[in-house]
């Protein structure tokens, strides 16, 4: 279960240092992420005016006073702006703070803040519909074009481009807000109220949403459920507010009537405390969720997959000539192979402006099919975005040759990608045949599965370097540019 915090609002008289300070615990502390409401005005009969300052400055200048944690509006209103701005922002947070913006949405529901700043608050699904429609296309990157009866956009694109589609979260649990969300989103999230703030009230709420997410056409588990929980904080002494059970002890902090001193707390969070106070409260709820907010994966222009079998017995040998080149070339953009998913270790990085995910498959060779049908999923690219390297037999050590697509040859773990995604994707054939044309190949199998030779490793690491330079021109000026300086 991952943990995070909602950022107190100036309604409560806690200033902008204040506030940073906060962030900044917080991160100390290992929380996940940092939320900030989206309201315009809050006002109530017999109370004061109260507003909190704009959610997107915030999570801007959060951004730069943060590193690590996640950040996220608990939930952007839909109505407050056109989507097409909605979404222009969003991606300019999500630019500035390094990737790290999860974007949740949600209708907008206080009437009396859309009155006051002249906001149409009639049929905020249909408009939350609309709006969303054209918010979850534009930060995909896509241009888009749509025509309806609250909202309209004409070849609307966001530019500069967004480094990637960002998380999207849901903040809702109407029906009809299910309905037209949970099909696209990566996460939904529910307040305190909606649930009554228990363990037990959740475990109920989350059995309606597992059926929302089954008629949507998701499995629940393809969706991070995560829930607000009021709670407070304190040393749990007697007399102390956070170590009192029942509910009148929420009420300061859920009216907002005092500043954090006066219920007891300096800062709700601190260095190395924070789990000790939080824990205890929150371990129930630990046991209701598989897992918390996620970050998607980053944008990216090509995938480079090299083809080998895992493991460390089969690390030098011809077969993992694909490992070979794809560690040569990981190592040039400065990335690692930190990433494991889609049955691969994945090093995400970029040559000369050109987003890339270097891929290993972990399938073995003859499953490799698998793991590049759930690369290309998981980063919503079609197999000619691919660059496949692989070993060749009929081809002599030393040489390489590109291609712009094929059959599978010999080689099984072609088989296994062309029966998966089909022919039409760019490989890099790597040579791993003798030199001598008139050497034979007794057991092909056991040739494959043998390392290079001591004759053999200055020219096979020779034809490693020079796959990785022809990759690198592909990458950068395409690759018939590349076939023409590198297939002679």
């Amino acid at each position: 279960m991952r943990i995070g915090i909602q950022l107190p609002e100036v309604e409560r008289d806690v200033r902008w240092p204040e506030i940073v300070a906060i962030a900044r615990a917080a991160e100390d502390s290992g929380l996940d992420s940092i939320w900030v409401g989206d309201h315009l005005l809050y006002r109530a009969d017999g109370r004061p005016d109260r507003g909190p300052w704009d959610v997107w400055t915030q999570l801007a200048a959060l951004a730069a006073v943060t590193s690590r944690v996640q950040l996220g509006p608990l939930v952007a209103a839909t109505a407050f702006h056109t989507p097409g701005i909605l979404a222009r922002m969003a991606a300019s947070v999500d630019e500035v703070s390094g990737g790290r913006l999860v974007l949740g949405l949600g209708a907008g529901w206080n009437e009396p803040e859309f009155r006051a700043f002249g906001i149409p608050s009639d049929r905020l699904a249909s408009r939350f519909e609309e709006a969303f429609e054209i918010v979850r296309r534009l930060i995909a990157g896509e241009r888009v074009t749509f025509h309806g009866r609250f909202h309209s956009v004409d070849d609307a694109v966001l530019l500069p481009r967004p480094a990637r589609r960002m998380p999207l979260m849901l903040g809702s649990s109407g029906a009809r807000m299910l309905g037209i969300a949970l099909p696209h989103v990566d996460a939904w999230n529910t307040w305190y109220s909606w649930y009554g703030n228990s363990p037990e009230g959740f475990a109920a709420h989350r059995v309606e949403i597992d059926t929302a997410c089954r008629r949507a056409g998701r499995q629940p588990g393809e969706v991070s459920y995560s829930a607000c929980v009021l709670v407070t904080a304190g040393d749990g002494t007697r007399g102390d507010p956070g170590a009192r059970s029942d509910h009148r002890a929420l009420h300061p902090y859920r009216r907002g009537r005092y500043r954090w001193s006066e219920i007891g707390v300096r800062c709700p969070v601190r260095p190395n405390g924070a789990f000790r106070r939080f824990g205890g409260p929150l371990a129930r709820f630990a046991k209701l969720f598989g897992r918390g907010v996620t970050s998607s994966p980053p944008r990216v222009d090509r995938i480079v997959v090299g083809l080998g079998n895992p493991g460390e017995g089969y690390a030098a040998t011809r077969h993992n000539a694909g490992f070979q080149v794809a560690s040569r070339l990981a190592k040039r953009s400065r990335a690692e192979f930190a990433v494991k998913a889609a049955d691969s270790r994945i090093a995400e990085g970029a040559i000369d402006g050109v987003r890339i995910a270097i891929a290993r498959p972990q399938t073995f060779m003859n499953d490799s099919g698998r793991a590049v049908r759930k690369l290309l999923d998981r980063y919503r690219v079609d197999p000619s975005a691919l660059l496949v390297i692989f070993d060749e037999v009929d081809l002599p050590l030393g040489k390489i040759r590109l291609r712009e697509r094929g059959g599978p040859g010999t080689h099984n773990g072609m088989r296994s990608i062309v029966s998966a995604i089909g022919e039409d994707f760019p490989r890099l054939r790597v040579g791993v045949a003798p030199t001598d044309p008139a050497a034979e190949i007794p057991d092909l199998v056991e040739y494959v599965l043998t390392p290079f030779s001591a004759d053999e490793r200055e020219t096979a690491e020779t034809a490693f370097a020079r796959a990785a330079d022809a990759l690198e021109v592909a990458l950068r000026e395409g690759l018939p540019r590349a076939m023409e300086r590198f297939n002679g």
